[in-house]
C-alpha cells in the first residue's frame, strides 16, 4: 500500500519540503503546525465528498502529560481527548461519553534473526509466551477494559484462527521450556518500549512475570523517534523484545503483509516463518472471501506455531467526548488512517 503524491508539489517543494507542507485530497488544509505542540487545520471548500466536512476547522493540541490533558478536557478546553484505560471508568461514572475502539494488537517482536540472541531459539520464545500472565495484567493494568491477546488477529477478524490453543499463563511450563532450551537458570534480556504511564505498567508487570522464571529483564523506555528507528533499521541490544504493535485494519491481511512478510521494511531483526509470504500473497490474490479467510488464518497459524511475535493485549483508542459532540461511529474508521474528527464528529 502506498499513497499518491502530487508530482507538481514534489517538483516545487521537494521530498523534504512536502513533510511540513502536505498536499492531498483530504477535507482540511493545514493552517499552522508546530511539532509536538499543535496542528490547526481549516475546512477545504472543494472537498470531493459533498456536504463534508461538517466542521469549519480542527485544532489538535499535544499534551505530554495525560493527567494535564484530562484536566484540560474536564475544564472544557477541548471537545475530545484520548485517554488511558484507567480514566475510562471514572469518566463514564461522570456521564461522559467514552468510546473504546480496538486500534492495535500489542506485540513483542524478538530479535530472532540475530544468531547471538537467545530469541533465535524457538523454545525460549515459547517459554516467554507462557510466562506472561496476560489475564492478570488485563485485570490490573487494563482495568478490565483491555482484553488479553494470544494470536495476532482479534476475534471478530476474518483472520482469527479459532483452532489455536491460547498459550495461557503457565510458569511451570515456561521453566521446563527454558531448561530444555539450555537456560535452566534463566538469562538476561531487554524489553524496549514506549514510556507512557500505561505502557510502563504493562512492561513492569511483564518484567515481574519473567523474573519469576529466572529471566532478568532490563526495561529500556524510548521516545517515538527511537522506537521508529528500532522498528525500521534495527540496532537493538542483543536478546531484546521490541514493542511493535500490528494495526487492526479492516483488511487484516494487509496489516500482516505490511509487518511480517520477508520483504517488509519493518522489523529487520525479526525472523519470519517459512511459507508465510506465500500464504499472505494467496490471501491477497484470491477473489473468494472464504479462501481469503482460510489463507489468512493459515498465515496467522504460521506466526503462532513459530512464535514469531508474542501477542500481549489489544490496544484501544479510548476517546472521551464533550456532550456537545455528536459521534458517527468513530470505531469504523481504520486506526491512525483518518483523524476521527474529520468527517465523523460534529457539534450538536
Amino acid at each position: 500500500i502506498t499513497f499518491i503524491a502530487s508530482p507538481t508539489a514534489i517538483k516545487k517543494l521537494g521530498k523534504e519540503g512536502m513533510k511540513p507542507n502536505p498536499v492531498g485530497t483530504g477535507p482540511f488544509k493545514i493552517k499552522s503546525f508546530k511539532r509536538g505542540v499543535h496542528l490547526e487545520a481549516v475546512k477545504f471548500d472543494d472537498y470531493w465528498r459533498q456536504g463534508l466536512p461538517y466542521l469549519d476547522g480542527i485544532r489538535v493540541d499535544w499534551v505530554k502529560d495525560p493527567m494535564v490533558a484530562m484536566v484540560a478536557f474536564q475544564k472544557r478546553e477541548g471537545h475530545t481527548v484520548q485517554i488511558q484505560a484507567r480514566n475510562t471508568v471514572a469518566l463514564k461514572k461522570k456521564g461522559v461519553t467514552v468510546i473504546n475502539c480496538p486500534a492495535v494488537n500489542r506485540m513483542l517482536a524478538p530479535d530472532s534473526n540475530n544468531p547471538h540472541s537467545v530469541f533465535a531459539n524457538k523454545l525460549v520464545r515459547e517459554a516467554v509466551a507462557y510466562a506472561i500472565n496476560r489475564a492478570g495484567i488485563a485485570r490490573v493494568v487494563g482495568h478490565g477494559i483491555i482484553p488479553p491477546a494470544y494470536q495476532v488477529a482479534k476475534k471478530d477478524s476474518y483472520g482469527y484462527n479459532p483452532d489455536l490453543m491460547p498459550r495461557k499463563y503457565d510458569p511451570k511450563m515456561a521453566k521446563r521450556l527454558l531448561a530444555k532450551a539450555g537456560y535452566p537458570n534463566g538469562f538476561k534480556m531487554t524489553i524496549v518500549g514506549m514510556g507512557s504511564p500505561e505502557k510502563r505498567m504493562l512492561f513492569e508487570a511483564i518484567q515481574g512475570n519473567l523474573g519469576k522464571i529466572g529471566i532478568n529483564v532490563k526495561l529500556q523506555f524510548v521516545d517515538s523517534a527511537m522506537i521508529g528507528k528500532y522498528r525500521l533499521k534495527g540496532g537493538l541490544p542483543t536478546s531484546s523484545l521490541l514493542e511493535s504493535p500490528i494495526l487492526m485494519k479492516s483488511e487484516f491481511i494487509l496489516a500482516l503483509k505490511d509487518r511480517y512478510v520477508s520483504t517488509s521494511r519493518w522489523l529487520p531483526e525479526l525472523a519470519r516463518p517459512e511459507g508465510f509470504d506465500n500464504l499472505v500473497m494467496k490471501a491477497i490474490n484470491t477473489e473468494s472471501s472464504d479462501e481469503k479467510a482460510r489463507y489468512t488464518q493459515a498465515a496467522v497459524k504460521a506466526l503462532y506455531d513459530d512464535i514469531t511475535v508474542i501477542p500481549l493485549q489489544l490496544g484501544y483508542m479510548n476517546r472521551a467526548y464533550q456532550p456537545t459532540v455528536q459521534n458517527s461511529d468513530y470505531c469504523k474508521v481504520d486506526a491512525f488512517h483518518t483523524w476521527p474528527t474529520e468527517m465523523w464528529l460534529k457539534q450538536r
